[in-house]
């Protein structure tokens, strides 16, 4: 089972009040502090998950994968597109280009482009 941040937070908050006492020698309050405040801090962007256009936008114009569609049915098509924050007016690329009420609605960074080297002792010919 996959953990939340917040879940994971309050997991250990409710395993050091059980426990704290038998590992008062080991487990420091400056440590445990230390971990609740990591599990607190928001990451920029957790991995594999979409970030709503309403919560953020891209920093930069490079390619991300995007969620267009319709926001009252969620229906839509998933595509590459760019967020033109450097533009007069800032705008993703396919502002315009698709049918009715449909937009942008969420996004999430591309992932890492697969590994094309041949495995270990094979050689390309």
């Amino acid at each position: 089972m996959r953990m939340t941040r917040e879940e994971l937070r309050e997991w250990f908050t409710d395993w050091m009040d059980d426990y704290y006492d038998f590992l008062e020698d080991d487990l420091t309050p400056e440590v445990a502090e230390s971990v609740l405040v990591a599990l607190s801090t928001p990451t920029l962007t957790p991995p594999n998950e979409w970030v709503s256009v309403e919560e953020r936008l891209p920093t930069d114009e490079h390619p991300v994968l995007v969620f267009v569609g319709y926001a009252d049915t969620m229906t839509g098509f998933i595509t590459t597109s760019s967020y033109f924050c450097f533009d007069e007016n800032p705008h993703w690329q396919w502002d315009g280009l698709v049918q009715d009420e449909q937009r942008t609605l969420f996004w999430m960074p591309l992932p890492a482009p697969p590994d094309r080297r041949p495995p270990e002792g094979e050689a390309n010919e």
